[in-house]
């Protein structure tokens, strides 16, 4: 019985231990008031940039097509074997002119509006009959106007003409295909696919090819591509050491299915120009290099797009790493970047957008 009244007097002392520092505890904290955390606040320093000189500009840039719109001007007559070709290597040929031979007999460029068909003799009348006296009164063989009658005198005239030509027989008779009419004179020429010497070639084969209308540089592409295109913009074009300025012209759709975006002059010409002989060649496509200028090259000072701001007017401003604010004026942007004038080089700004 002792033993357990002893324990009770124990756990009762305790408790009142645990109540009375409960109790002292509470009134500690009521006099000095609770703090669950201390916050401590700070400011970050603002994201600055220095202004440096630089350049901002953007070119496009693409591969155009140049070529020549281009039609047979001489086709083989008889057929036979080409035996030489004569053509200069400009590729010019005058009134005149021998242009290849074949089968050993020449063929020879004059002018005139009306194709070659037909042999010319004596007795025949017509428009070739007089291209073909033109020629004889010019080289001096024919004493009287071209009426395109083949009389007694005409055919006296082509036996000195093919004398002097180097034509066997010289018999005073034109054979289909010895002449070549080309309405043009001098004209730039170029041999037909898969013709050269010693090559066979048949009746109304084509031999001769040249220009017939103006050099053509174009960006054939197809409609998704196009698209991508900015046919606004000014741009230049360059090819074997040659350059243009230009534009795009109005696009089209051929049959095809294909866009065509023409690059020609601010009036619609040839953007090639004067030097489109010596740019393009005859009867093949030249690659053609162009660059459209979306945003001209400009150097300046150069800051972040992100440091630029605008007051409640909409004047572009910066805002110096001090605070100061400074209008400036955006004289080109892109990529991020703008040359603006209103801030010296050296000044660090803000960027807000950091």
């Amino acid at each position: 019985m002792v033993k357990s009244g002893r324990s009770r007097r124990v756990v009762s002392g305790a408790t009142w231990l645990v109540f009375a520092l409960g109790v002292g505890l509470a009134g500690v904290l009521a006099g000095r008031g609770f703090v669950a955390a201390e916050v401590e606040e700070f400011a970050a320093d603002p994201v600055t940039h220095e202004v440096t000189v630089g350049s901002v500009g953007h070119v496009l840039r693409f591969e155009a097509r140049g070529s020549w719109p281009m039609a047979p001007l001489v086709k083989s007559a008889q057929g036979g074997v080409v035996t030489s070709v004569d053509l200069p290597a400009d590729g010019i040929v005058d009134n005149g002119a021998q242009m290849l031979t074949v089968t050993l007999r020449p063929v020879i460029a004059l002018v005139g509006e009306v194709p070659a068909s037909r042999d010319l003799m004596q007795g025949l009348r017509g428009p070739d009959v007089e291209q073909l006296q033109a020629h004889l009164v010019e080289q001096g063989h024919l004493a009287m106007n071209p009426n395109g009658v083949f009389n007694a005198a005409t055919r006296q005239a082509v036996v000195r003409w093919q004398r002097s030509v180097g034509f066997v027989p010289a018999d005073g008779m034109v054979r289909f295909g010895d002449v070549a009419f080309i309405s043009e004179l001098p004209a730039r020429v170029v041999l037909s696919e898969d013709v050269g010497v010693g090559v066979t070639v048949s009746p109304g084969q084509a031999l001769i090819e040249g220009a017939t209308g103006e050099a053509v540089v174009e960006i054939v592409t197809f409609p998704d591509q196009a698209a991508m295109i900015p046919q606004s913009e000014e741009l230049t074009a360059s090819v074997a050491g040659y350059a243009w300025e230009g534009r795009f012209g109005p696009s089209w759709t051929d049959a095809a299915g294909q866009v065509r975006i023409p690059v020609a002059t601010a009036e619609g010409r040839p953007i090639c120009g004067s030097d489109c002989v010596r740019a393009l060649p005859l009867g093949r496509s030249s690659v053609v290099a162009l660059q459209v200028v979306v945003v001209p090259y400009t150097q300046g000072p150069v800051v972040p797009v992100s440091a630029i701001s605008t007051d409640p007017s909409g004047q572009p401003m910066v805002t110096t790493k001090s605070g100061e604010v400074l209008p400036i004026t955006v004289v080109a942007a892109h990529g991020g970047m703008a040359v603006v004038d209103g801030v010296a080089v050296g000044t660090r700004i803000q960027v807000f957008g950091g």
